[in-house]
């Protein structure tokens, strides 16, 4: 057999294969948005397009690095999902960041340091018509690290420590994105479990 039949025969079954486990991509465009929407014709049908329909607050945080940590996850899940002009979800997120030393010589001196970022969130249905609080859907937390170098340079250390920083903010980004995401691909009896 060629190799390039046993490369088709191997796709085509791995094809078949994820098929009937029941996978399927979670951004595709399939009915299966698990909000229980008030919005009639305007509702998502897709997860792409409830995830386009989310409005992120500016988030609650403490602190400067935080501030900064703050400003990079909105930018980033802005660029993400976008900022619509009527919202149907809104998403309110408290941000903390913490530095502190994690490898240090046997001078003690502090050679590495660690930004632990954590974010809790809030995701709601708004209420269009302004009669109703809008309807928690989900809740929940997650942390992310991301270590740096310090060599004792005035520059290089701020440089390193705001890079630091803005990765653990873009981690937290990626993350609240693929957990809401996956909680809009959820089948619809299933809404409201904390994440």
């Amino acid at each position: 057999m060629s190799s390039s039949r046993r490369h088709f025969l191997t796709v085509l079954g791995t094809g078949l294969l994820t098929g009937a486990c029941g996978f399927r991509p979670m951004l595709a465009d399939t009915n299966s948005t698990s909000a229980s929407s008030s919005w009639g014709q305007r509702a998502p049908k897709t997860v792409s397009q409830a995830m386009r329909q989310i409005y992120i607050h500016t988030p609650a945080y403490g602190g400067e690095d935080a501030g900064r940590a703050a400003r990079v996850f909105r930018n980033q899940m802005i660029n993400r999902i976008g900022d619509p002009a009527q919202p149907l979800y809104s998403i309110q997120t408290d941000i903390d960041v913490r530095l502190g030393a994690s490898g240090i010589t046997q001078e003690n001196l502090a050679t590495r340091y660690q930004a632990q970022a954590s974010l809790n969130y809030k995701l709601f249905e708004l209420d269009r018509s302004g009669k109703a609080l809008p309807k928690q859907l989900a809740t929940g937390n997650f942390t992310s690290w991301s270590g740096y170098d310090v060599v004792n340079s005035p520059f290089s250390d701020v440089v390193a420590e705001r890079e630091a920083i803005d990765r653990v903010a873009g981690q937290l980004a990626e993350i609240l994105y693929t957990r809401i995401s996956s909680y809009f691909a959820r089948p619809k009896q299933q809404f409201f479990r904390p994440l």
